[in-house]
């Protein structure tokens, strides 16, 4: 039995990555193909006859005007090209989670809001990289290899989340298996090795996960410490229904064991009885003649 409850604490786990990854998957599917439709519309409405040329490590643009800001609030990034002043630099970048600004002889770029700026010379970009571009081969491009491109960042996307998830859980299970083993000392859980608690852990953190996407996706809210509080309350529930079932089991067995000593005691009491009995029967038994 105890066996079989590891078993399917371990599928549970995996079948719950798993549908974590579809969802965030979906959820990507139309993120990207929002925004390359909102890229789309910004080039054939915003931007002129734009040209941008790099040639011997210097971006050079025509029927641009700069500074060009292209900012996302919902993203919290930002894409500047300003190759005509000194204006937007590498601090720039700090108040976003991610963001490219293009100079005239260098790039700077934040991939996500845990790294630093990165600034590099075109002239250090591997070999040397040479190109024309122009706002209507941008258009003919995104259009040529949407489906192409979306398939290919879906599919990414879904493999690097899904191994990182998992190892991302089987690590963070470590620790809220320590917290959930604390609080069962605390309640006085009977039986309750860390063990259990990591099993247990397997199972219970999918549901601040979901919590905590559905807040995310449906209303982009979150709140501080939103894990830890989930986790805490959701353990306390758990942990208090347990204490209860083990209470009441404890109730049970003591009753059960009260019983059969009465019961033992009355058949005691009623071979005593019989044996007394016995004894009356002979001394009162008339002699022989």
């Amino acid at each position: 039995k105890e066996e079989k409850n590891h078993l399917s604490s371990w599928a549970f786990w995996f079948l719950s990555n798993t549908l974590v990854t579809l969802i965030v998957g979906i959820y990507l599917f139309f993120a990207i193909n929002k925004g390359i439709l909102e890229f789309e519309l910004f080039l054939r409405d915003e931007i002129g006859q734009a040209q941008v040329t790099l040639e011997d490590g210097v971006l050079r643009t025509t029927g641009l005007e700069e500074p060009f800001i292209f900012e996302s609030k919902e993203e919290n990034s930002v894409f500047i090209v300003d190759t005509k002043s000194d204006q937007y630099q590498e601090d720039f970048l700090k108040e976003y989670d991610q963001g490219f600004i293009l100079k005239d002889r260098i790039f700077y770029s934040k991939n996500n809001k845990f790294e630093p700026v990165s600034a590099i010379p075109y002239t250090e970009m591997g070999q040397k990289v040479e190109f024309n571009i122009t706002k209507q081969k941008v258009l003919d491009w995104v259009r040529e290899n949407r489906n192409v491109f979306i398939s290919i960042a879906l599919v990414i996307a879904i493999c690097v989340i899904w191994l990182f998830f998992n190892l991302l859980r089987l690590l963070s299970a470590l620790w809220w298996a320590f917290v959930l083993w604390i609080m069962a000392l605390i309640f006085n859980i009977r039986n309750f090795t860390y063990k259990v608690s990591y099993l247990a852990v397997l199972n219970l953190l999918f549901v601040p996960l979901v919590i905590e996407l559905l807040l995310k996706i449906l209303f982009n809210f979150w709140f501080p410490f939103e894990t830890f509080t989930i986790c805490v309350i959701l353990f306390i529930i758990n942990l208090y229904k347990l204490k209860q079932d083990q209470t009441a089991a404890l109730i049970k067995e003591r009753e059960s064991v009260k019983n059969a000593d009465e019961a033992g005691e009355k058949k005691e009491d009623l071979t005593k009885a019989k044996s007394e009995k016995a004894k009356k029967s002979k001394q009162v038994r008339p002699a022989k003649t």
